[in-house]
């Protein structure tokens, strides 16, 4: 009998196997995108809100309260647009430009492996190729 485990649901975090491999307790049906197979039933933005609002329900660390972003003034959504909307890309980069925080929130980003919006100045892809060229340098 194998054991493998793919992954753990993005949403539920309980674990998840492979299409084939047997069931056990604790484990259930891989759906597909890193969900389990009820998760998996949402959309992408729906998966995506829901990360989101788990993200921000977090406790924040003393960094966040120093944010840029963290004034009620400023709109969080252009941190997060569902679209690949250039302008709104750069206000977002523009706030992170002034913000005394920005390579704390970029190492987080990176530690959490935030898969989302826009983190520390950078977009996700960006983010991930950072983070591939700091384990390429890693002995």
């Amino acid at each position: 009998m194998s054991l493998a485990v793919l992954a753990v649901c993005r949403i539920c975090r309980r674990r998840i196997v492979p299409e084939g491999e047997p069931l056990y307790p604790g484990v259930v049906r891989h759906g597909g995108r890193g969900l389990c197979g009820l998760h998996a039933r949402l959309s992408d933005p729906e998966v995506e809100r829901i990360e989101l609002a788990r993200l921000y329900r977090r406790e924040p660390s003393r960094w966040m309260k120093r944010a840029a972003c963290a004034p009620a003034h400023v709109d969080p959504e252009i941190f997060h647009p569902f679209d690949h909307d250039v302008e709104t890309h750069e206000r977002a980069r523009r706030v992170c430009k002034r913000c005394p925080v920005r390579s704390e929130c970029l190492e987080d980003a990176l530690e959490t492996k935030d898969a989302f919006g826009i983190r520390g100045g950078m977009t996700a892809p960006q983010r991930a190729r950072l983070a591939k060229q700091r384990k390429g340098d890693t002995p």
